[in-house]
């Protein structure tokens, strides 16, 4: 009975939830360096950036 209700959830979640795939939900990110960053008040640093607009692991050089 557990089962026969638990396909019947997967069910109706598919008619009214869009697939996503996954690998286009993931960002891509790649390193980085820069000449002047502004968090490092316009000294070198590398980081890593994502297609998202965000980076992280910024380090001043």
């Amino acid at each position: 009975m557990l089962k026969a209700i638990e396909n019947l959830g997967a069910t109706l979640l598919g008619k009214f939830v869009p697939a996503v795939e996954a690998e286009a939900m993931e960002a891509k990110c790649w390193p980085g360096s820069w000449k002047k960053c502004w968090q490092c008040n316009g000294r070198p640093c590398t980081g890593v950036c994502c297609d998202t607009g965000s980076c992280y692991d910024i380090r001043c050089l």
